[in-house]
């Protein structure tokens, strides 16, 4: 699923079809045949286009009418994808199964097919995210083919425009989630073995607070003016059916809202708008407002 940039509107993407939902209703408005069967998709900064992920690479389509806009054949395994607000250029992590394969994170321009900018690593990479605005490209990779064993992980911040590594860090072991703010000043780490979230200041490349969660991250997410982290999580001994949601205030530095779920949570978001926080999973999507919480 997807929120339009205007956060007036919820795409779902099905099999060779979207559906669009109005988020102030919930009431359906309208729908778009496609021919990407994948249910991955991701919106265009101006909420004119959308990018969806088949079988053979991404294609990019019209919002209004669905007509196929731009399609790129990767030549490999393909992982995340975002197109970056200038609405001209296109970021893919590829990636390859084994010990030592190549894997890279890829800039395309999507109006003439040229690469633009390209960064490598050897191993096996779980996350990559491009900033709100498209500045930063976070990467994280390391390997992590071997069960049981520790593995070091790396944290990379790339340049936007050309891949230009920007800020690295070693990290002990894996990464679980990334989240950037809204206004890209700061990035969100969670921690598996530690449990504890890291949020990086990106002006200066500094840890400005780190967080200790009881539970396992399963998600998290910070809001677009920097205040709010929230964390979905689950109990380690309860196969992710049992865990919560929680809300922190960064700038009070204090958990404001806290609540236990009995249905895995797969993702949550806020709005852009900093109205809402909403969560999806087994329990359904669940909006949660937080005026509340600004007072």
């Amino acid at each position: 699923m997807a929120f339009s940039p205007d956060s007036t509107t919820l795409a779902v993407a099905r099999s060779h079809e979207i559906d669009f939902y109005d988020l102030e209703s919930g009431k359906p408005k309208g729908s778009v045949d496609t021919n990407a069967p994948g249910p991955c998709l991701e919106y265009s900064a101006d909420g004119s286009k959308l990018i969806l992920y088949h079988l053979k690479g991404l294609q990019v389509i019209d919002r209004e009418t669905g007509k196929e806009v731009f399609n790129y054949d990767t030549g490999a395994m393909m992982g995340d994808f975002f197109i970056l607000p200038d609405g001209e250029h296109l970021v893919v992590q590829l990636f390859e199964f084994g010990i030592g394969a190549d894997d890279f994170v890829r800039i395309k321009n999507i109006t003439n097919g040229h690469i633009e900018g390209e960064f490598h690593d050897e191993g096996h990479r779980s996350n990559v995210m491009v900033s709100p605005d498209g500045r930063y490209i976070a990467y994280e990779g390391g390997s992590d083919f071997l069960p049981g064993l520790m593995q070091e992980q790396l944290l990379v911040i790339l340049d936007g425009t050309d891949c230009r590594k920007m800020y690295s860090w070693k990290k002990d072991n894996r990464i679980d989630a990334m989240a950037f703010s809204g206004d890209s000043e700061l990035l969100a780490i969670s921690n598996r073995l530690a449990n504890t979230i890291e949020i990086y200041n990106l002006n200066n490349g500094s840890i400005s607070q780190r967080i200790k969660v009881n539970n396992r991250v399963k998600t998290i997410a910070l809001s677009s003016d920097s205040r709010f982290l929230a964390v979905a999580s689950c109990k380690p001994n309860y196969d992710d059916d049992q865990g919560g949601i929680s809300i922190y205030d960064l700038t009070q530095k204090r958990m404001v809202y806290s609540k236990l779920t009995f249905a895995r949570v797969d993702r949550c978001e806020f709005l852009p708008n900093g109205k809402a926080l909403i969560t999806s999973g087994e329990g359904g999507v669940k909006y949660i407002p937080l005026a509340e919480f600004r007072k």
